[in-house]
């Protein structure tokens, strides 16, 4: 599915040049070149839609720029004018298309320079985009990036600026950011993450929009996301060395356990926190989707990962809830991360409850058609109830038994069926069968949650009036949560035991005498 649509958008890229006239682009930056102060008012609208149309153009089909990029890079090189960012913005999208291509003058490369060095964060992005990807960037950048990083300190005018520079070389021509990668890392984990962002609202918010965010947490944000976009760069080269990836992780990592309540106890910016977890939270999954740094998530740390989405701020839960859902969609992130769809259970959100439920449904939908027997939803429980027997909150008491039934019950009420509901069962019991293998003395948590889920989904068939058969086929866990115990009287034993609390099965049995009273 992912694939056919890049297929489309490049065939679509190749004929729009011959379905629309590009004889319209030279219009179109005239009317949007109109000096802003000899604007009128009532030429305004027409100046800022030419400039929309442009922006728009630029990012889905800049190959209609071709013959006009001569013209736009010499309105970038005059002095004082005051359209040259938007012009800048065009270059700079139209660059990305085609990296290591475009060429340019001494002139041209100097000024763009200058924005990188001197300008302002709205000239300086665009520029070092347009430098990075130019034809032997790395000639050109080399000693520009040690201008950057000399004197590399949190009251370097610009600073904002040169971080968001020094991201896009990393991301486009990571070459140059090697010889100072260690000296960036160290700057932004020692310096950058530890300076304090006081808040000057009362109230401190748990979230605010990135435009909003005081400069010093724009640049944490932009700092991180500088190290991101090396890592990603080098997914397929030979540097980083282990060093280098073990600290970005690490930076990673510790940037999840920066929590609003810490941010009130401190008095500090609480919304920047929720940005810096939101971002390491997907930075972390984008990462490790490359081999080069899959040994970076351990089980533990992956269902460390799940508890974003039971995140204190709604904007951090409900972003990282779209950006796991468009990845299973397209196929860009593991499969595994399904599993974390279902710690969304207590959602108090009832618009993104019912979100996450639909989209379930529908992959659901989409793996029937694709596959016969069980899909990935079906053996996400196993990941499931493995990620819930490690849950910080997990007890034995009737309350919070209670309330981690919870999970199954939304679980089951999104993934089984009549076709996949015997599946489901066997794959409870088959947990009880096997230990844990990130923590052996944790096996009784995931015996007593064997144990609810298979009364569960029996309460489950009678309410829906399902046959629940004994599964024919074979199974085997992921070996990285589950291994099989010794077959004979320890096999026996542990499936003999029932592992739920009396008090908590009198409970569940009263539920389903109401509900089956209530039909």
């Amino acid at each position: 599915q992912g694939g056919s649509v890049e297929i489309f958008q490049a065939i679509l890229n190749r004929a729009c040049p011959t379905l629309l006239d590009k004889s319209l682009i030279p219009h179109l930056l005239k009317t949007a070149r109109q000096p802003k102060g000899r604007r009128q008012a009532s030429s305004k609208q027409k100046t800022e839609a030419a400039q929309e149309i442009l922006k728009e153009i630029s990012i889905s089909y800049p190959v209609m720029f071709e013959g006009c990029l001569k013209d736009i890079v010499q309105e970038i090189s005059k002095e004082n004018d005051n359209m040259s960012i938007e012009e800048l913005e065009l270059l700079a999208e139209i660059s990305k298309s085609n990296p290591g291509q475009k060429t340019y003058d001494r002139k041209v490369i100097n000024h763009l320079r200058s924005y990188v060095i001197d300008g302002d964060i709205t000239q300086a992005e665009p520029a070092s985009i347009v430098l990075g990807n130019m034809k032997n960037a790395d000639a050109v950048l080399m000693d520009l990036v040690d201008n950057l990083c000399d004197g590399l300190k949190l009251n370097k005018p610009n600073l904002l600026a040169t971080l968001s520079c020094l991201s896009q070389f990393a991301m486009y021509t990571p070459n140059v950011i090697t010889p100072v990668i260690d000296l960036v890392a160290d700057f932004v984990e020692k310096n950058l993450l530890t300076a304090r962002t006081k808040t000057f609202s009362d109230s401190n918010p748990e979230w605010v929009v990135y435009d909003a965010l005081p400069n010093l947490s724009k640049e944490k944000i932009i700092g991180v996301r500088l190290l991101v976009n090396y890592l990603e760069a080098c997914k397929t080269e030979q540097v980083p060395d282990e060093h280098t990836v073990t600290k970005v992780f690490s930076i990673l990592w510790d940037l999840l356990e920066r929590t609003c309540d810490n941010a009130f106890a401190d008095n500090t910016n609480s919304a920047e926190t929720s940005h810096l977890r939101l971002g390491a939270s997907q930075s972390i999954i984008k990462l490790v989707e490359t081999n080069k740094y899959m040994h970076e998530l351990t089980v533990s740390k992956y269902e460390r990962l799940s508890y974003t989405l039971q995140d204190t701020c709604f904007y951090v839960r409900s972003e990282f809830a779209e950006f796991l859902m468009k990845g299973l969609q397209t196929n860009e992130i593991h499969s595994r991360y399904y599993a974390f769809l279902f710690v969304c259970a207590h959602e108090p959100e009832a618009a993104l409850l019912k979100q996450i439920r639909s989209f379930i449904q529908k992959r659901l939908g989409v793996f029937k058609t694709k596959q016969d027997g069980s899909s990935v939803l079906d053996t996400s429980l196993v990941r499931l109830i493995h990620l819930l027997a490690h849950h910080p909150d997990f007890t034995v008491s009737v309350e919070d038994l209670a309330i981690f039934a919870q999970y199954i019950r939304f679980f089951l009420s999104c993934v089984a069926n009549s076709d996949n509901v015997s599946f489901l069962y066997h794959l409870a019991q088959k947990i009880k069968l096997s230990k844990d293998m990130v923590s052996d003395e944790l096996s009784h948590n995931s015996y007593l949650l064997s144990d609810m889920t298979s009364m569960l989904i029996k309460t489950r068939c009678k309410e829906a009036s399902w046959a629940l058969n004994a599964y024919a086929g074979h199974v085997s866990l992921q070996s990285k949560l589950y291994r099989s115990l010794p077959t004979g009287s320890v096999q026996n034993e542990t499936m003999k035991k029932s592992y739920l609390p009396q008090a908590f099965v009198q409970l569940l049995e009263e539920e389903e005498h109401q509900k089956l009273g209530d039909k």
